[in-house]
């Protein structure tokens, strides 16, 4: 059974600093939802004031309308995938799920359930393995077969996949996701990967300075940030400002923008072509740094009217020497996903 959470202008101070600051937060029954922020933002603080290990100087934490602050943890009916995974390494796979199960006198088949879970995170059959001969991404599922094996109404993930490399990691992404829709269990992660939250996450939530800096979808967050933290924060930008003509050189057209306001343009969003076919939506620069990333390349382009290079994103096939150092080409952008947040953090 999953259940709506909800924090309630949720404040906190510990040693004289304000952790957490009328954090408010309403999240839908069954939704995976991610918290976001850089280090000090005040997203894990979130994570233990939900879990019960922090009880804040103010505000409400309420789990299908009921008020929960007064419980314990082990009255929450949560499950817990901490970051080093918190496996039992003097005991077996399944005593590791099982675990849980003897702390809840769960009173139906503990083997059958213990057996159900580790099928749901692909480890059948491993229930007599010992934990010390796992892999990490073997762990990170023997931990999430035990956070899931009582029930929980909420499941609560601590970074859970910041200890796996690059490439396991992305794997488990679509997996954790996956295992997440099939359970249904309301979901409430912490990470400090961007990609990790984009790809994963119902919502996203980017703290900054113990408040909620802005909350969506993965595609509102990052095609449309409202604020210029969150626009240099969710990966690379190109920020311009708004001259008092309305304009943003090297940009051609008039804007909607304000006056000091910045122009958001994401590398992605300009694209490479020969010079001299400029149309309304294109301006001349010239190629200063080329980076192979696998997949695309990172252009660093000087272009006129503008101290600092822009940064184009581009696949590399077809375009041949125009990816050349020192090569004068034509920067073309997308206008429909151009727009204007307020310098600093507050929206525009």
């Amino acid at each position: 059974m999953s259940i709506d959470v909800k924090l309630k202008d949720i404040s906190l101070t510990l040693s004289d600093s304000r952790i957490l600051d009328r954090v408010g937060l309403d999240i839908p029954a069954g939704s995976f939802v991610t918290l976001l922020g850089p280090s000090g933002s005040g997203k894990t603080t979130t994570l233990n004031v939900l879990a019960g290990f922090l009880k804040p100087d103010e505000g409400s934490v309420l789990f299908d309308g009921q008020e929960v602050g007064s419980l314990p943890p082990g009255a929450r009916r949560l499950g817990i995938v901490f970051q080093n995974y918190a496996i039992f390494p003097h005991m077996t796979v399944g005593e590791n799920v099982a675990f849980p199960l003897l702390a809840q006198k769960w009173k139906g088949d503990r083997k059958a359930r213990v057996s159900e879970m580790l099928e749901l995170v692909k480890l059948g059959g491993f229930e007599n393995r010992r934990a010390a001969t796992l892999s990490g991404g073997q762990l990170q599922r023997v931990a999430l077969a035990r956070a899931l094996s009582p029930n929980p109404q909420v499941l609560l993930l601590d970074e859970p996949l910041s200890a796996l490399d690059k490439q396991l990691r992305e794997a488990m992404q679509s997996e954790l996701k996956s295992i997440q829709r099939e359970v249904g269990v309301t979901t409430i992660s912490v990470t400090h990967d961007q990609s990790e939250a984009l790809s994963m996450s119902d919502r996203v939530v980017v703290m900054n300075g113990g408040r909620i800096e802005q909350q969506g979808s993965a595609e509102e967050m990052y095609c449309k940030p409202r604020t210029e933290f969150l626009a240099r924060f969710l990966g690379e930008v190109n920020l311009f400002e708004v001259s008092a003509k309305g304009d943003a050189s090297p940009l051609a057209e008039r804007l909607p923008g304000r006056a000091g306001e910045l122009v958001v343009v994401r590398p992605e969003d300009f694209s490479i072509a020969e010079l001299g076919g400029i149309g309304t939506h294109a301006f001349p620069g010239r190629v200063a740094q080329v980076q192979f990333q696998g997949g695309s390349c990172r252009v660093e382009a000087v272009v006129p009217g503008r101290d600092d290079p822009i940064i184009i994103r581009t696949n590399y096939g077809g375009l041949g020497t125009l990816l050349e150092p020192g090569r004068d080409i034509t920067v073309v952008y997308d206008f429909s996903y151009v727009h204007t947040v307020a310098k600093g953090g507050a929206p525009a």
